[in-house]
């Protein structure tokens, strides 16, 4: 028993292999192992962060650079408009040619100056498109130290940045606020002899003879206002007649887009659309219809305080004759013609 401990002593001691040393060198090594894989993952991680930062630096830089290239190429453009505005403000107003010369290098210079905007990236498209926009505005404003010609030419650039198509017909355009939409109507009625006659408004005042018609109200129907303003002006009750007349106005459904003139029965449609320029009060615009009395007596106290009309049902030759303007002879003599044609009255 003594010697084998002895014997396995003296191995240890003479470095030769054994049972327990090698179990001590291995649980040594795995120990050794484990601290070497920490210090690799320490190394791992400090070099990650030393490159995100070298990469946060780099960019911070890059955007830095590009700030700078934008905040010169805007003061180059400055620049070059200060030059500009000093070169105009103290030239002569005849001197056109030399006004147009500098004209045209700003607006060159401009456009380098939007295209070094456009070369740094999709992160500066924006900026360069705000400032493009309000270079060009600072270029077309009407200044008042301009010379005539220049004003000209800064006028033409600024409509001719946004070109808008025209239409190809005259149009007439009124915006809200500078119309106002009146309707009216030709008033028929019926005698026992089964003939008809006109409804003519005589202005006592002023010895005119009219047509029944009046403003529509705020979210009133035009053909509402035209029989409503009809009965108000003349007392006689009434309702807008449908009549066979000719119209461009398509069937419900129909989607061929052709704008033809038609012929239609029972129509209570307008025949006729006066516009009347009232100058610095902009337009009156009058629908047309034709209406039938119902038979009713007449009602008194149905006009304004401030009208003055006194009703007279004349035969349709005589009305057209005594009507006092031309534009409303026309259009009684229109509603004549509709009313003695072929008709179609509706129940």
């Amino acid at each position: 028993m003594s010697s084998n401990t002895t014997s396995s002593t003296n191995n240890t001691a003479s470095g030769e292999p054994n049972k327990t040393s090698g179990q001590f060198h291995s649980t040594k090594g795995n120990v050794v192992e484990g601290s070497g894989k920490q210090e690799h993952a320490a190394g791992e991680a400090e070099y990650k962060s030393a490159q995100a930062k070298g990469y946060a630096e780099g960019t911070t830089d890059r955007i830095g650079g590009k700030k700078d290239q934008i905040v010169g190429a805007v003061t180059d453009f400055r620049s070059v408009k200060f030059t500009r505005n000093n070169s105009i403000s103290n030239a002569d107003d005849s001197d056109d040619l030399s006004s147009k010369a500098t004209s045209v290098a700003t607006k060159e210079k401009h456009s380098k100056t939007l295209t070094k905007i456009s070369e740094m990236g999709p992160d500066f498209t924006t900026a360069g498109n705000i400032l493009g926009r309000a270079g060009a505005f600072r270029m077309t404003r009407p200044d008042s130290y301009a010379s005539p010609a220049l004003y000209n030419e800064r006028s033409s650039l600024r409509m001719n940045q946004k070109a808008m198509a025209a239409s190809k017909y005259p149009t007439t355009q009124y915006l809200a606020g500078d119309f106002v939409i009146s309707a009216g109507s030709i008033l028929f009625r019926e005698t026992k002899s089964h003939e008809f006659e006109i409804c003519l408004l005589h202005n006592t005042e002023k010895d005119e003879w009219l047509l029944p018609k009046g403003r529509k109200d705020r979210g009133e129907n035009i053909e509402v206002a035209a029989a409503r303003e009809t009965f108000e002006e003349t007392g006689y009750p009434c309702a807008l007649w449908p009549l066979r007349m000719p119209t461009r106005a398509p069937i419900p459904g129909d989607s061929s887009g052709e704008d033809v003139v038609t012929v239609g029965e029972g129509l209570v449609e307008p025949i006729a659309v006066s516009v009347r320029d009232l100058g610095a009060k902009g337009a009156k615009i009058i629908w047309w219809y034709i209406a039938l009395a119902t038979g009713e007596a007449r009602v008194l106290g149905t006009q304004a305080a401030y009208e003055a009309f006194e009703p007279h049902f004349l035969a349709p030759a005589v009305a057209i004759q005594r009507i006092s303007y031309q534009k409303d002879r026309e259009i009684v003599q229109k509603a004549w013609d509709i009313v003695s044609g072929p008709r179609a009255l509706s129940n």
